[in-house]
């Protein structure tokens, strides 16, 4: 008696069809303002600024944080908009590997906990998986979708994915406009992005995932992929070993080398580089072109940063910050505004300030008032102002929840445990950025809390505003950039308008 093979339904998918939104706020068509152009856009509402980007489809919202697009893609859901694309690859798989994957005779741990994450999603009506361990990717590698990309109407992503994204494929979206937001930001992230850390423990963790798809799921030897996987990690070994006695004696966590090519710091480095190359096209003849591509582009990536002068870090990890890794990049590159359009000559473009008043002014936009912010340097000062904020008619009974923005962790810690030697603060919650738990420990602790005083730098006010975690008051510690106005603004601008009940 033969059993039917045990399948599990797909995850339920958001078709890429048009929007429903049919009014916007106002009226603002890319494609009839001036290519390349940079406009000034003030203190415009940013929810009704974000819609009528959309009287016209096929649009590219760019944004410089990861934080702030999870705000703009909280407020396009929240007024119904659902089916938004992001540059990254959609993480979906095939039903016909999954279900030969689930008439496995056995399974090991992180398998079953993948497919238990996918039952959740699936019990929950979610679109794509969520991923987010070793095992995870390793499992989603071997199972994923190889169709064609879906372009939606609408797509969000980071300066840093666009950036990618156009150099994958420059044509891919040919058709579609780009809205820069964050426009003072482009610069320093786009040098950012060609200076990016190339982290070879990353490509070792890659291989990996490779190795366990193709011997798992293919009733082959792949001789060249195993013997690959040796070599790199006997190749990372040698190289970490040549690299640590440049730290020996020194207190820099960051050196600046010469080029590793020829460079007899290197002597057993530069012996394995050739051998390293040579596998190229053995893999390339055994993968298959999707996983080829995605390898071999990081292994390029780092023969790069041989031939060039380039910087190297040293991270500290483990419970006692004994153990270490490093990181090597080519030294910071810069270009000009031309050299920075060039790689947008396939779409039109413009850019969005809400800071710079010199550039030209884009219409005449109603404007919502600007919140203030207290800046503060001395416990006492900010010990008063926490009791006249708390002892508001409004707040007296519910209490306030306020964010102090300090960017700097031992004074983040000092204001922590200041605070709750105030008596007055009895009943609060007391939350800090990398003192009292990680990122999402916090935010979720203070999205579950009415009365709270979160302490913590501009980025995870970033991440719990896209978290929808109100704030009655942002109280400044210190902001300690060269651009710390243009952080205050953004503060300000991508504030929630609403309290979350």
């Amino acid at each position: 008696m033969t059993t039917a093979p045990l399948t599990l339904p797909p995850l339920k998918k958001i078709a890429p069809s048009a929007t429903s939104l049919t009014s916007f706020p106002y009226a603002l068509d890319l494609t009839q303002l001036k290519n390349g152009e940079r406009y000034y856009i003030g203190n415009t509402n940013f929810k009704d600024f974000l819609l009528s980007l959309l009287v016209k489809k096929k649009i590219i919202l760019v944004f410089s944080t990861k934080a702030k697009l999870d705000i703009a893609k909280t407020i396009l859901f929240e007024t119904g908009i659902k089916n938004i694309g992001f540059a990254r690859e959609e993480q979906t798989i095939s039903s016909e590997q999954f279900t030969k994957f689930l008439n496995k005779d056995s399974f090991n741990q992180f398998e079953l906990y993948f497919i238990l994450k996918y039952c959740v999603h699936l019990f929950w009506g979610y679109g794509v998986l969520d991923l987010n361990s070793k095992g995870d990717y390793m499992v989603y590698n071997a199972l994923k979708d190889e169709r064609q990309v879906v372009k939606y109407p609408i797509v969000l992503t980071t300066h840093h994915g666009l950036y990618s994204l156009l150099e994958k494929d420059a044509t891919l979206y040919a058709d579609f406009s780009i809205a820069f937001f964050d426009v003072e930001w482009r610069y320093k992230n786009y040098n950012a992005y060609l200076s990016r850390t190339c982290d070879l423990y990353y490509i070792q963790n890659f291989i990996d995932i490779l190795v366990y798809k193709y011997t798992s799921f293919e009733e082959k030897e792949h001789q060249t992929l195993q013997a690959f996987d040796t070599f790199f990690t006997m190749f990372l070994g040698i190289l970490w070993t040549e690299t640590k006695k440049l730290f020996i004696g020194r207190a820099e966590e960051s050196l600046q080398i010469n080029p590793l090519v020829n460079n007899l710091d290197f002597y057993q480095t530069n012996l394995l580089l050739p051998k390293l190359e040579a596998f190229k096209e053995p893999l390339q003849s055994s993968l298959s072109e999707q996983d080829f591509h995605t390898l071999w582009k990081q292994i390029e990536h780092f023969l790069a940063i041989c031939e060039t002068i380039a910087k190297v870090d040293r991270k500290m990890y483990g419970q006692n910050g004994s153990d270490f890794y490093f990181l090597f990049s080519e030294e910071a590159k810069f270009t000009n505004r031309d050299e920075f359009k060039e790689q947008f000559q396939h779409n039109p473009i413009v850019f969005f300030s809400h800071h710079e008043k010199a550039y030209q002014k884009l219409i005449a936009l109603p404007t919502t008032p600007s919140r203030k912010l207290a800046h503060f340097s001395t416990l006492g000062a900010l010990e008063e102002k926490l009791k006249s904020s708390i002892a508001v008619p409004e707040r007296t009974e519910t209490g306030s929840s306020i964010f102090i923005i300090s960017t700097v962790k031992d004074e983040s810690r000092q204001i922590f445990e200041a605070l709750q030697k105030m008596r007055f603060l009895a009943g609060y919650e007391f939350l800090a950025e990398n003192i009292t738990g990680g990122a999402g420990k916090n935010i979720y602790k203070a999205n579950k809390k009415q009365k709270k005083i979160v302490i913590g730098g501009y980025n995870f006010l970033m991440m719990c505003y896209a978290q929808k975690v109100h704030f009655d008051e942002i109280l400044v510690w210190n902001i300690r950039w060269t651009q710390s106005q243009l952080i205050l603004d953004d503060i300000v601008r991508y504030a929630p308008t609403t309290k979350k009940h």
